[in-house]
């Protein structure tokens, strides 16, 4: 009976950042610090630049929906995707109190809605309220913690459980049938490459081991259906499950 190794706590590589239930609550309390902006939510379309790497810091975002990938192009021009955010996730913050330029750009990989805050004004609150700053930490600790787990695997998996990992963390698991969810990826091959460490060709063989061990089966270049672990039954929901005789 082949399978893939068992990947521990394997959602952490690369999952929608970490810590949703904190997110979520960020999100009411952003509406609540900022009921002016929050009134007027910006609405992106799919593949949007919500800023660019190296842009000045003109504003703080929070993404009230959708999906949104933090990316950054080294001095090569090698991209590398190292986040993906859902609702909640305030982003920019640490670049505004870290000198006041993106360290990388935020685009978005589905309709989303986003609130901008002014800078000044997100400055003042952080001077004013102690809860914000104290739910922006737990964001950062969260975050750093998905990171170290992500270099971890970048460095210790195969491609194909790497790329199985990042799947489970991209599909809406609310949508199973039993150990099964059928959902269209919201990335493009060349950003599930970027995310996962390898190159378009390697996500095309790591595709076709997943296949080959029928845990993945690709009906189309952006739909899968994925088995995923089984709930309750001591599994994690990232571990591929073992082939079918």
């Amino acid at each position: 009976m082949a399978e893939i190794s068992p990947l521990r706590n394997s959602q952490a590589a690369l999952r929608p950042d970490p810590g949703v239930p904190q997110e979520e609550s960020l999100a009411g309390l952003i509406r609540e610090i900022f009921p002016r902006e929050a009134a007027k939510p910006v609405s992106c379309r799919k593949r949007h630049f919500i800023f660019h790497q190296g842009d000045r810091v003109g504003a703080v975002w929070c993404v009230m929906s959708g999906l949104v990938a933090l990316e950054r192009v080294d001095e090569d021009g090698r991209m590398a995707i190292f986040g993906i955010m859902k609702t909640g996730a305030v982003l920019a913050w640490q670049d505004l109190i870290g000198g006041g330029m993106h360290r990388n750009s935020a685009e978005t990989l589905s309709p989303c809605e986003v609130v901008s805050i002014p800078s000044p004004v997100f400055r003042s609150a952080l001077g004013n309220e102690e809860r914000l700053v104290t739910a922006l930490m737990q964001q950062a600790a969260a975050q750093v913690g998905a990171y170290e787990e992500h270099i971890l695997r970048l460095s210790t998996l195969e491609v194909s459980e790497r790329l199985y990992s990042t799947l489970c963390a991209l599909a809406d698991k609310s949508e199973a049938e039993g150990d099964t969810v059928e959902f269209a990826v919201p990335v493009r091959r060349r950003d599930l490459a970027a995310m996962i460490g390898t190159s378009p060709e390697g996500v095309s063989r790591g595709i076709r081991r997943l296949e080959e061990l029928e845990v993945a089966e690709f009906s189309s270049r952006s739909v899968v259906r994925l088995r995923i672990g089984r709930a309750g039954h001591g599994a994690d929901p990232g571990t591929p499950p073992a082939r079918r005789r």
